[in-house]
């Protein structure tokens, strides 16, 4: 099947809009294709007029869609911070290969979008200084999240050096938040206990 590069413009974000028109019995059938300008250099940046070959049809087609999982990425960036293997779920969600949506979240790394540390920085504190929970429950819940265990080891050791977390202060807290200081020890333990302590 042949197909024509009818016309090429581009976007305000950097990427190209192709339209192609393919001879397709009766009626030709005329798309639009999303790529970036890497994709377009690799492919010889046709020009409008030029014929295009199945392979490289394709290519544009394969692009386009590493393209799209980029910007979903940056989406579900853009409403909530998640690491890279919940980043990768999603995106599988959507309906992007493996293979995709790993490139996708790569890009995110690379161009400082997605920085596990420091989210799982920022959540460890906000657990410790608002919660009051303790360590395992703290690393728990990163690794719910999808944090990997040295993320969290690195995130909790950064807060704790840099003195935005302080257990034993939160534990402090909690005890006299929730219970006072006649509370039996075994009321303290459970609490302590179900806490993370």
């Amino acid at each position: 099947m042949s197909c024509v590069l009818v016309r090429l413009q581009f976007g305000q974000t950097g990427d190209l809009r192709l339209t192609v028109e393919e001879e397709d019995f009766p009626h030709p059938r005329r798309r639009t294709l999303y790529i970036d300008e890497e994709t377009y250099a690799a492919i010889g940046s046709p020009i409008a007029g030029a014929f295009l070959e199945d392979d490289v049809l394709s290519y544009i087609t394969e692009a386009e869609g590493r393209l799209k999982a980029k910007e979903r990425a940056a989406r579900i960036l853009a409403y909530a911070p998640c690491s890279a293997g919940a980043l990768v779920k999603k995106l599988r969600a959507k309906g992007y290969d493996l293979e995709t949506a790993e490139a996708a979240v790569a890009y995110m790394m690379k161009k400082g979008y997605l920085n596990e540390e420091e989210q799982a920085y920022r959540l460890a504190v906000l657990a410790v200084g608002g919660k009051y929970w303790g360590r395992r429950r703290v690393i728990a819940y990163l690794r719910s999240k999808g944090y990997p265990a040295s993320v969290c080891a690195v995130a909790i050791a950064r807060a704790e050096e840099e003195g935005e977390i302080d257990f034993a202060a939160a534990k402090a807290r909690l005890l006299e938040k929730y219970l006072g200081e006649d509370a039996a020890p075994e009321e303290k333990r459970a609490l302590l206990y179900k806490y993370g302590y």
